[in-house]
């Protein structure tokens, strides 16, 4: 008995030597989500304007960049529309290092009274673990 277990201490101190515990490690790397301008060169909360209508429906075109350096999974983005309009959520996939996507939001009937303005919070539940959880969040603004 003590032969096996000598044997078995041996290959675990063999496997930690050589890294094996960490075959599906991310070595360190996070992602880090933020919403980001369609224009970059608007500058201020109307940066952050991207309307489309499709199929006479409303929606805020929100801009999501992983600029971290792992990939993020799939998460859930917010849009806060103020007390009077509510909030809409929509699943976000997961997000490559380095790249941006587009998810739509409904806007809420009468949202435009006469502008409409927004926060946006990208993996608002927290479920990506990220470098940086501090700058999820952007404030938005559309004229009427």
């Amino acid at each position: 008995m003590k032969k096996f277990l000598f044997s078995g201490v041996i290959i675990l101190f063999l496997l930690l030597l050589t890294g094996a515990e960490c075959d599906n490690c991310d070595n360190g790397a996070l992602a880090d989500l933020v919403p980001v301008k369609p224009n970059p060169s608007i500058a201020g909360p109307i940066g952050y304007c991207d309307i489309v209508v499709e199929n006479d429906i409303r929606y805020l075109k929100v801009h999501i960049k992983n600029q971290g350096t792992g990939d993020a999974s799939a998460s859930t983005t917010k849009v806060d529309f103020g007390a009077a309009f509510g909030i809409q959520t929509v699943a976000t996939p997961g997000i490559t290092a380095g790249t941006t996507i587009t998810v739509l939001v409904l806007t809420p009937s009468g949202v435009f009274n006469p502008d409409m303005e927004f926060t946006i919070t990208v993996d608002s539940t927290d479920s990506v673990n990220e470098s940086n959880e501090g700058n999820n969040s952007a404030d938005g603004f559309c004229l009427g």
